[in-house]
């Protein structure tokens, strides 16, 4: 059953692969998807061109857009490679593969998730949601930390690491039902 959170701390993997299957057309889909494991923020995926992408390897390279100190950040993602080189084949080289402004972009994704019962995402929260199933996957604080872009790892841990009280609970469990 899917859960109607009026304010979620995050998306799981399955919510997002649920949302980008309900979408109307494929572009939103992508979006969704690219939000979502890569980090980057709306206006970075935006300005994307195939141009910026390294299909072989399966990286993007996107404009740090709040670094004055880094014009470029290369982020991984490979889960989506084969997907985003169909996604990108006909697309111009040197044109953004979406041509939508952020509120666009906002609205596609909110209702995307609303037909599968989830109120509130926006695509920031799939940055946030990113950084908090790297996190509680394992992956590593000071790799996240860079590819989010972030100077320092205190502002990956302050600002995008949220856990919800189910995930604390269960790793209160864990710890005390270890020994």
């Amino acid at each position: 059953m899917p859960r109607t959170n009026l304010h979620p701390d995050y998306v799981t993997e399955e919510e997002m692969k649920k949302a980008a299957a309900k979408c109307e057309d494929m572009d939103t889909a992508m979006l969704i998807r690219l939000l979502f494991y890569s980090g980057a923020r709306v206006s970075e995926i935006l300005l994307l061109t195939p141009r910026d992408i390294d299909f072989e390897k399966g990286v993007l390279k996107l404009r740090a857009l709040k670094r004055k100190d880094l014009a470029w950040k290369l982020v991984p993602v490979p889960t989506i490679k084969d997907e985003l080189q169909t996604f990108c084949s006909g697309k111009r080289y040197n044109k953004p593969l979406f041509n939508i402004s952020r509120q666009v972009a906002y609205n596609h994704i909110r209702q995307a998730f609303l037909r599968i019962g989830i109120r509130n995402v926006y695509p920031h929260l799939l940055r946030d949601s990113l950084a908090t199933n790297w996190v509680l996957r394992g992956g590593d604080i000071h790799r996240l930390s860079r590819m989010l872009g972030h100077k320092s790892i205190k502002m990956t841990q302050d600002r995008y690491l949220k856990y919800s009280s189910d995930d604390i609970r269960e790793e209160a469990e864990k710890v005390f039902h270890s020994t």
